[in-house]
């Protein structure tokens, strides 16, 4: 039997990465600025393109929100207002963000897109960053 060598952070950030893409998904990093247009992607896989038409180099918040034409609360466990969730989200009060994102691509057709992810917060709880996966929701596209 072979031993076990624990591989550097880099090693298991791109072996989590490359089985998130296996299946579909397009993992990111996103780093939250003082205002949402100053938030930026550490990291974010190059199947976004299959998602949403652009580059992974050139998706920026203001892509990102000319993509976006509705965003939907997917959490079983939220029971607030749907305009809210991002808020509560940031609050602390949402553990984990869920929600289904209708983006309309390049030629004009839409689709819907399930966004999960997770919170990074400093030793003082703020909100700093978020890891997550992207992923087309099933039967997700719109004429």
């Amino acid at each position: 039997m072979s031993e076990w060598i624990d591989p550097s952070p880099e090693v298991k950030f791109a072996l989590l990465c490359r089985a998130v893409e296996a299946d579909g998904g397009v993992p990111y990093m996103m780093r939250l600025g003082d205002v949402p247009e100053n938030d930026s992607y550490d990291f974010l896989g190059e199947g976004i393109r299959d998602l949403i038409g652009v580059q992974a180099g050139e998706v920026t918040h203001r892509v990102w929100v000319d993509r976006m034409r509705e965003v939907v609360p997917d959490d079983p466990g939220y029971t607030g207002d749907p305009a809210d969730y991002g808020r509560a989200f940031k609050r602390g009060e949402v553990p984990v963000y869920r929600v289904r994102v209708r983006v309309v691509l390049p030629d004009g057709t839409e689709r819907w897109l399930r966004d999960v992810s997770a919170p990074v917060r400093d030793v003082e709880g703020k909100l700093i960053a978020t890891v997550g996966i992207l992923r087309e929701a099933m039967g997700s596209t719109l004429g």
